[in-house]
């Protein structure tokens, strides 16, 4: 079990500004140089409840994706010395309030609301690191048959992150708009003290 020594980096933003692609770029880098990483899943996908748009989403099916995140970052923290995840509990935090605004009182008033606003208070502290990947300028966002490609809802969302981070009081490390080499040296700047690597300065 790792969790004495666990380095958590955690890639935050809204949908489509690229935390996958840098998440597998960092964790490959980090491969080539000896150290045992892992990327967390995204587990929007697999839900079995509709979500990854405005029109296809719900309250229930963010508790789902929160649900499985939780349990899978617990066992990938118990396998991997580092843990880099696609998306943070903050990110799908941001989307489960997202779908409350627009749940019934009953929903909204329900206690499970501040079960899980509680959950994800505590289990945002277990991150070692929050980075932080800004919207950039495009005007559409890429196809890929699932996620919306609504610009204007990864804004809201983004703005949704923001509110997060300031109610939480969560540091963040905003990463530049750069090609995923340039990112992946900056994060390595940051942790590289934390997983024994050395890093040009």
């Amino acid at each position: 079990m790792f969790w004495g020594f666990l380095v958590k980096i955690g890639i935050t933003g809204t949908h489509g500004v690229g935390k996958t692609s840098l998440a597998h770029s960092l964790c490959g880098e980090l491969k080539e140089r000896g150290i045992h990483a892992v990327v967390s899943s995204e587990h929007e996908r697999q839900s079995p409840f509709p979500a990854g748009t405005e029109s296809r989403n719900s309250v229930e099916a963010q508790c789902w994706i929160l649900g499985k995140q939780f349990l899978e970052e617990i066992e990938l923290s118990s396998r991997y010395p580092v843990v880099i995840c696609d998306r943070t509990m903050l990110c799908n935090y941001a989307y489960f309030l997202w779908n409350l605004e627009k749940a019934p009182p009953e929903v909204q008033n329900s206690p499970m609301v501040q079960v899980i606003k509680n959950m994800v208070r505590e289990w945002l502290k277990t991150y070692t690191y929050f980075f932080r990947i800004p919207i950039s300028d495009q005007k559409t966002l890429m196809e890929d048959k699932f996620r919306s490609t609504t610009t204007d809802w990864q804004r809201e969302i983004d703005r949704i992150i923001d509110k997060a981070v300031e109610e939480f009081g969560i540091k963040q490390i905003v990463v530049p708009l750069a090609t995923n080499t340039k990112r992946v040296d900056q994060i390595l700047r940051v942790v590289g003290k934390d997983i024994g690597i050395e890093t040009q300065p």
